[in-house]
């Protein structure tokens, strides 16, 4: 049960031990703060679409879903997407779910996980990748697809995005294509994984969206980061990337 505006909503999780069913089972929560400011965000959007980039067992996905926002969850784990189909088929919600990686080639690859059973940390390896002392290799192949797929999927012109899929996120935005052209994408949130991600990812990362008009707020108090706050930190915070011209409603937000 995770605690959803004041009502517990069933969120169907993992029985054994795994990182955020452990959680939910524990504080009824994933992640509360973080999602409540995301999902403003989008309720100040009339007819945003949510798309929820690493979804997990879809505790983001089922919030949007509750607010009637066209929703979109993708994720590369396919037990993750069975479980959140029976989340939402039994609060008779709707979301659209997604089973690919997002890459640059059509080479089949396969999740690895680490062993500490944090489901939701699992990574892409290749198929002849052998298997790592602290990983657990799966064997479902998964084919990958370039992120500009999703806008096919798509049926508004306003979007609002969270993204967090393990060091994948400048993956995501190299393949982007024209997504960003095509839609008025508000706001991503995203973890900064600084000691994970390479500085090469983190300056594309970097480039991508302060080329765009962007700039990054610290989520979830939309406190305003300059580059030497994080662009260089060691730890790991969660960042908001919010659109110039969404920067106006930050008033509205913080009420």
């Amino acid at each position: 049960m995770v605690n959803i505006r004041g009502a517990e909503t069933p969120i169907r999780g993992y029985n054994g031990e795994d990182y955020i069913s452990d959680a939910i089972r524990k504080n009824k929560a994933w992640e509360p703060e973080l999602a409540r400011i995301i999902l403003k965000i989008a309720q100040q959007i009339p007819g945003v679409t949510f798309l929820d980039i690493g979804s997990n067992i879809g505790v983001y996905t089922v919030q949007a879903a509750q607010l009637g926002l066209p929703t979109l969850a993708l994720d590369a784990n396919i037990r993750n997407l069975l479980r959140l189909h029976l989340t939402l088929q039994a609060l008779s919600l709707k979301a659209t779910l997604i089973w690919n990686f997002i890459g640059n080639n059509q080479q089949l690859r396969y999740l690895k996980f680490p062993k500490e059973c944090n489901v939701g940390a699992g990574r892409k390896s290749s198929m002849n990748e052998g298997s790592e002392e602290n990983w657990l290799n799966d064997t479902i192949p998964i084919m990958p697809i370039r992120s500009e797929k999703l806008s096919r999927l798509i049926k508004t012109k306003d979007v609002v995005m969270k993204m967090d899929i393990e060091k994948g996120e400048a993956t995501f935005l190299e393949s982007s294509g024209s997504l960003f052209n095509d839609f008025k994408i508000w706001a991503v949130q995203m973890e900064w994984q600084g000691s994970l991600s390479t500085e090469q990812d983190r300056m594309k990362i970097l480039d991508f969206f302060t080329k765009r008009g962007y700039t990054a707020w610290k989520s979830p108090n939309v406190q305003h980061l300059v580059s030497s706050q994080w662009k260089t930190r060691s730890d790991m915070i969660d960042i908001l990337w919010l659109h110039s011209d969404f920067q106006l409603k930050l008033l509205a937000l913080k009420k």
